[in-house]
């Protein structure tokens, strides 16, 4: 046996709809937790996630990926004819004493928040970046002790599914045989470097920098287009009373008055605006 088509069918559906599975009878407008796809590193994970990461837990792997075991609580709206669907993953109760993350006890890296309410903000890495990644579930066990309890193999005739957005957990077949535990604690990656807004802000602040060989030089930080010699120049530009465009200074990192300029090498060799 393996997942029915209904089940595969739910999952596709409500995940392009921005919602979680909990159960196969719930339509996914009926469904009360929201999700979302797990993009690259270009569009929301800002910095690139390591091949090799340490599974100690609270280890940090180049500040990008910390190792947790994180509790798993029942969803009540998860409950079909008794059995126990859909369970949520949230951060440790003592995470902020245990974590050397940097945002911990800021934002929503809190003690015991719920993955699933941080709407993006905290989310766990997928294997798709690589096998380690990929989550450990397991039955009883302690807070503390890693790889304590039952793990659930992959294989498990329960048939699981993790949305690694949200922390949902779902069961297809629970309460069957030896499936009549439910699971209690997962191991994940969590994200924990910058998001691409932050990596972003440094690069688009200016398109000059400082000379690193004369402190009094600047040199352009960009090139727009290498086999055509377009490249881009930032300046701060006003009008005078006569409507001329007058160059009031260099921008490195203000870019409220800014504008960006580009040019190009013409076919005389001649430095142009370009359009």
């Amino acid at each position: 046996m393996s997942f029915t088509s209904e089940s595969k069918q739910q999952i596709a559906l409500k995940k392009l709809s921005g919602k979680a599975q909990t159960k196969n009878q719930a339509e996914f407008f009926n469904e009360p937790k929201s999700t979302g796809i797990t993009v690259s590193a270009q569009t929301v994970f800002g910095e690139a996630i390591p091949e090799s990461p340490s599974d100690t837990l609270y280890a940090m792997t180049d500040e990008v990926v910390e190792y947790i075991r994180l509790p798993l609580v029942f969803a009540p709206e998860s409950e079909q004819d008794g059995l126990r669907h859909g369970f949520v993953s949230s951060l440790p109760l003592q995470y902020e004493s245990n974590s050397s993350n940097e945002k911990s006890g800021t934002g929503n890296f809190i003690n015991s928040k719920a993955i699933h309410t941080t709407k993006g903000d905290i989310q766990l890495i997928p294997p798709s970046f690589g096998l380690p990644y990929e989550v450990k579930v397991y039955i009883g066990g302690d807070a503390t002790t890693k790889g304590s309890g039952e793990r659930i193999p992959v294989t498990d005739e329960r048939f699981w599914y993790f949305d690694y957005f949200n922390g949902i957990f779902f069961q297809q077949n629970p309460g069957e045989g030896s499936n009549s535990a439910n699971p209690d604690y997962i191991e994940a990656f969590v994200y924990v470097g910058k998001k691409s807004n932050e990596t972003n802000n440094s690069s688009l602040s200016s398109l000059w920098e400082v000379d690193p060989n004369d402190a009094n030089n600047l040199v352009p930080t960009s090139v727009i287009d290498g086999d055509t010699g377009c490249f881009a120049l930032d300046f701060n530009t006003y009008l005078d009373n006569d409507n001329e465009v007058h160059t009031s200074s260099y921008s490195l990192t203000s870019r409220e008055d800014a504008k960006d300029l580009l040019f190009e090498i013409d076919n005389n060799g001649n430095i142009t605006t370009k359009e």
